[in-house]
């Protein structure tokens, strides 16, 4: 049982004074030592310990230890606990770092044993004896020991770490081997018997978390406590309980300094909308800095099947960003046909090749989870050849990464309802042996908040495209009504000749009259029609119950004058009980003209005999439904998300990249939809659905 303090140490009063003279009694002890009485009396001597050193300790010195809440003061109050309540000589609490390694974080030795002035001594005589460092329990840089590491695997701190349990010895050398050197052996030893220890024990401390509905431990530190008497079981429970309570510090500091890590990139997104490539920066950074990982990268899922790298950092302390640039070149001495680099348009792969299989972003697009290796080329095989996989070793090596993780990420529909759509993956390569389920979460967490601040930077470039269209419109308002007096002026000059050129004598305009008089008529009475048009649609026009058939027929009129009508065939199937609805005639036409007109030049583009097919439907779900279907060129698998953004265009400075966009812009404010399948030299389809809100139902 743990040693009780005599009563002239601490002068307790009434019942008090009576236990105590009871438990120093050979009965008492035998009563003492039965579990539950044990128990009991480890609680009533830990509250009258409290209470005495409430007097003992100095009031703004106990008000700070009851106050501080932080992960050092906890770790404090556990080795404190555990000396002064349960009667140890010392205790010390290490925790484990993500680099393998067991520092000591807090230490108590008894008062009456030794004096904090008197450890400081002994640290400095054993630091005489050590060429290398000084020794000091109080700093953690000295007081550590890696569990990986061959050399520390005599260490009672490592031997506990691999065995997962309480290890004991009877030498205090133990706790210190290797950082002490052997001939410090005797100066250990005569410290071992001035303060009276019996034998040590390293007591591991873990945290338990559920994965896949089975509890998965963690190690997280170990307890260590130096005592006077033999450690029996029922004390090694006891000590487990302290452990336990040191691991729920971990957790807690854990998950306040995870939470302050994504509360932080949260707030770095949310100041930057606009850039997506500085968000996914924002990203890695994050990762590497808040959670203490060596690297992080974010490869985003792309139409053509690619998982591209679009951001990566690692912490300077182990590779400068001109290391890296230094390492690319090296393998790409290797690769002289193909540079190796982290650029998007060299470091990505196709989920869907065979050869693309085994690399780790397509095993986590795959199963659509988190995987690990513990093989940094997984990262970029086949990207990089097999003959680059002894650098990458040396680069590994150098890194001192024993692990790497793929989390995916994904875009949740905002109604909760259908299937989240994959976004990409967050890679972090890390120090530890393991990854937690609660690193995970976190990684998952920074993954979700960049696939939030990816859908946040797109519905903000939307929305500014959307407010571009309206200043490109008013530009084109203000530029068509200006020139509309100017023009029809011109209209009235030609207008006017013409009509001199009526008057004129019959001989002399014999030749010139069905040869020019018409056609010039004709012409000007097009530009009449053109300005009109042009100059209506900028007023403001009321809503009226249009009839999509006849939208569609007259935009296909309108292009088919303007085509070559030639090896050019245009097949209507015309739905006979579409109901009408309320909108524009005008846009309505304009926006399936700009359909019409591209599938037609799509079919010139080829050079075969073109098929164009309209189709109308009405859908059972109160949807009318046009199909266009063309035989021409098609559209490149890389183009079919990028056809609908304003000013992008395959024709190069010969088109505005307007058209598109405002078809679909226009159609989705009638609450419809634009859809596109295409097979590149096949052809392409146009699905356009708009809704029936109001207007005259079908027979």
């Amino acid at each position: 049982m743990a040693r009780i303090p005599p009563p002239d140490r601490h002068p307790f009063s009434g019942v008090q004074q009576l236990v105590v003279r009871l438990l120093d009694t050979p009965t008492g002890a035998k009563i003492a030592n039965f579990g539950p009485v044990a128990w009991l009396t480890r609680i009533v001597v830990r509250n009258v310990v409290r209470r005495q050193l409430a007097r003992d300790v100095a009031p703004a010195e106990w008000e700070e230890r009851i106050a501080s809440a932080d992960l050092a003061s906890t770790l404090q109050s556990i080795v404190t606990d555990v000396v002064e309540t349960l009667g140890y000589v010392g205790a010390m609490v290490a925790t484990y770092d993500p680099d393998g390694a067991l520092p000591i974080r807090a230490w108590f030795v008894d008062r009456e044993v030794a004096s904090k002035e008197q450890i400081t001594a002994w640290e400095a005589q054993i630091s005489r004896l050590s060429p290398h460092h000084a020794i000091s329990l109080s700093d953690p840089a000295t007081a550590r020991v890696y569990v990986d590491r061959p050399e520390y695997s005599v260490n009672l701190s490592s031997r506990a770490f691999k065995q997962q349990q309480p290890v004991s010895s009877p030498d205090m050398l133990d706790l210190f081997r290797p950082i002490v050197p052997d001939n410090a052996a005797s100066a250990i030893k005569g410290i071992q018997e001035a303060i009276g220890v019996h034998e040590v024990m390293a007591v591991p401390f873990f945290l338990e978390m559920p994965v896949d509905g089975a509890i998965q431990r963690e190690f997280v530190g170990n307890l260590f406590v130096l005592a006077a008497t033999a450690i029996s079981d029922h004390d090694r429970h006891v000590l487990a309980a302290f452990g336990r309570q040191a691991a729920a510090a971990l957790l807690s500091d854990r998950r306040r300094s995870q939470t302050q890590a994504v509360l932080r990139l949260i707030f770095d997104i949310q100041t930057n909308l606009v850039d997506e490539g500085q968000i996914l920066q924002q990203i890695v950074e994050g990762v590497v800095k808040h959670l203490a990982y060596i690297g992080a990268f974010v490869a985003t899922y792309e139409d053509n099947d690619a998982l591209a790298v679009q951001a990566w950092h690692f912490d300077p302390s182990v590779a400068s960003r001109q290391q890296i640039l230094a390492w690319e070149a090296q393998i790409s001495q290797l690769t002289p046909d193909r540079p190796i680099s982290l650029d998007p348009e060299v470091a990505r792969v196709y989920v869907n090749q065979p050869d693309c299989q085994e690399n780790l972003g397509t095993k986590a697009f795959k199963q659509q989870k988190p995987v690990v290796t513990t093989d940094l080329y997984d990262l970029f095989r086949p990207v990089v050849p097999a003959s680059a996989i002894p650098v990458l070793q040396g680069i590994q090596a150098a890194l001192n990464m024993h692990l790497a993780v793929a989390v995916p990420f994904f875009f949740y529909p905002p109604d909760g309802k259908g299937e989240p759509e994959f976004v990409g993956n967050l890679f972090a390569l890390s120090r530890t042996t393991n990854f937690s389920n609660a690193e995970i979460e976190v990684l998952q967490a920074f993954g979700q908040q960049a696939a939030a601040g990816l859908r946040n930077a797109r519905l903000y470039r939307q929305a500014e495209n959307r407010r571009k269209a309206a200043e490109i419109f008013g530009k084109m308002a203000f530029t068509a009504a200006a020139s509309v007096h100017d023009l029809k002026n011109k209209v009235g000059v030609v207008r006017g000749n013409l009509q001199v050129v009526k008057i004129l004598p019959p001989e002399q305009l014999t030749a010139l009259r069905g040869e020019l008089t018409e056609p010039v008529f004709r012409n000007l009475d097009q530009m009449a029609d053109i300005l009109d048009s042009l100059h209506e649609p900028w007023q403001q026009v009321p809503d009226v119950l249009i009839d999509i058939n006849q939208c569609v027929e007259k935009a296909i009129v309108k292009i088919m004058q303007s085509q070559d009508k030639r090896d050019l065939q245009v097949v209507r199937q015309y739905a006979s009980d579409l109901p009408t609805l309320p909108g524009s005639h005008d846009m309505m036409v304009e926006a399936f003209k700009v359909l019409i007109k591209n599938a037609a030049e799509a079919v010139a583009e080829k050079g075969t005999a073109g098929l164009i097919t309209v189709q109308t439907s009405y859908q059972a779900e109160q949807q009318i439904v046009v199909v266009l279907r063309d035989n021409g060129i098609g559209i490149k698998s890389e183009h079919l998300t990028r056809i609908f953004d304003m000013r992008w265009s395959t024709k190069g400075g010969a088109g505005l990249g307007f058209g598109l966009f405002w078809t679909r812009d226009y159609i989705e404010g009638l609450g419809g939809s634009v859809n596109v399948n295409s097979t590149y030299g096949e052809g392409a389809t146009f699905v356009v659905s708009i809704p029936i809100t109001k207007g005259t139902p079908p027979a």
